[in-house]
């Protein structure tokens, strides 16, 4: 979905300078987002997000982050 979300932006937006993928259960505190977007010295290529590391996937099938074993 997100890879979709790049590629798809990429050809409909090349001028953008920013993009923001936020899904409906997530909070997106718009002034730190702004102050942090205005700063002086932002990298050419910014990626800001969360990795889970070392947690193994959801295989209960009623869960909404449910990931199927094949």
């Amino acid at each position: 979905k997100t890879l979709l979300l790049l590629r798809w932006a990429a050809a409909r937006c090349p001028g953008a300078r920013f993009l923001l993928k936020a899904d409906d259960d997530v909070f997106v505190n718009v002034p730190a987002l702004a102050r942090h977007l205005r700063a002086p010295a932002l990298p050419e290529r910014l990626y800001l997000g969360r990795v889970h590391w070392w947690v193994p996937p959801n295989r209960d099938p009623r869960s909404a982050h449910h990931v199927p074993a094949a």
